[in-house]
């Protein structure tokens, strides 16, 4: 099978994860994959490593006829037998491209985020052309739902993940983590929603001398938060080590996995923090508290105040909460591994 996948961007997010895990399962199983561009990114290294063919196409808005025209001509060159697309602009230039040659065309729903009522129209325009949404949380679900989209155009997929070999101990040594640290580490994007400013806050209130922080990640507020590592004396405590392609390694790598986003849709790292077997707290947020099955795999905290106490608990009661973590591995081995949401996948292409 011939697959294309085009996004406009190609960052470091759970996106660009999610297509890289999908593509490497692809090509595993004996398919071709293509990928069509908007521009440079961090996943385009990925993508050259695996052997993936990339067009490049400027997508200067969702509707941009050179665009059209152009990904009309890369669909017809390469093949293409499904396209599969990642946000608002490129569903629409697909969509309008794909009604020349016919492709199949599937949309993933990566983020929760309400639309404008312009939109929201569009969405259910060309809702009608498409052959199915994926959404990887019943979170996606039910806002497509809202939005209006006919329940038979989605279908429900949850995200997978996938942890390879890595060295717990090289880890440390490369992060200069003495022995006898308690490491609680978070990977997410700096960006607001994220919540790296309260974790930041309730980190220098935990009455740990030998607990130590490491953020995993890169963005917009980067250097706002090299400034509260500043203000709340936290110089040694806290490590950032920029974007990682294999965030896992770190969190495996850790005590504690702490998520304190505001916003989330179906959260890669909480999942591979389950499937390694480390304790997890996070945010009372819908996606956390699905994923968790409210507090059977994990731990949810409340403000900044609850925050504090939960991390220092979960530190200081592992027995307790290697309990959890255990139940939560067993869980994700069984649900979701990259393996099985690919399969899942395929077997929706194949039935289109």
């Amino acid at each position: 099978m011939n697959i294309t996948h085009v996004i406009f961007y190609p960052g470091q997010g759970g996106a660009e994860q999610y297509i890289y895990l999908q593509t490497k399962y692809a090509l595993k199983n004996g398919h071709h994959v293509n990928f069509v561009l908007g521009k440079d990114g961090p996943l385009v290294a990925r993508i050259k490593e695996m052997g993936c063919t990339i067009d490049y196409v400027k997508m200067r808005s969702p509707f941009d006829l050179r665009a059209i025209l152009a990904l009309k001509k890369i669909f017809s060159e390469t093949n293409a037998e499904v396209v599969h697309t990642h946000f608002l602009r490129e569903n629409f230039l697909v969509i309008a491209a794909s009604l020349f040659n016919k492709k199949k065309v599937f949309s993933t729903v990566h983020r929760i985020e309400k639309k404008n009522f312009i939109q929201e129209k569009f969405n259910r325009i060309y809702s009608l052309f498409l052959n199915k949404f994926i959404a990887v949380s019943p979170l996606a679900k039910d806002l497509l739902l809202k939005e209006g989209i006919s329940e038979k155009k989605i279908e429900l997929i949850p995200n997978g993940v996938e942890i390879g070999p890595f060295s717990s101990e090289e880890v440390l040594r490369e992060l200069k983590i003495e022995a006898g640290k308690k490491v609680i580490s978070y990977v997410g994007r700096m960006t607001h929603e994220k919540g790296h400013d309260m974790l930041l806050k309730a980190f220098s209130r935990l009455q740990l001398d030998n607990a130590v922080l490491v953020l995993v990640g890169d963005g917009d507020l980067r250097k706002n938060i090299e400034n509260d590592i500043k203000k709340l004396k936290l110089e040694g405590k806290v490590i950032l080590t920029g974007n990682r392609d294999r965030g896992y390694e770190i969190i495996g790598s850790s005590d504690l996995y702490v998520q304190p986003s505001k916003l989330e849709n179906m959260p890669l790292s909480v999942e591979e923090a389950m499937l390694l077997g480390i304790p997890i707290v996070a945010s009372k947020i819908a996606a956390h508290e699905l994923l968790l099955e409210d507090e059977r795999y994990g731990t949810l905290f409340t403000g900044e105040d609850d925050l504090v106490e939960k991390l220092a608990f979960c530190l200081l009661n592992q027995k307790f909460v290697l309990e959890k973590a255990k139940k939560a591995r067993e869980y994700s081995e069984n649900n979701l591994t990259a393996e099985k949401m690919w399969q899942k996948t395929l077997r929706l292409y194949e039935t289109a």
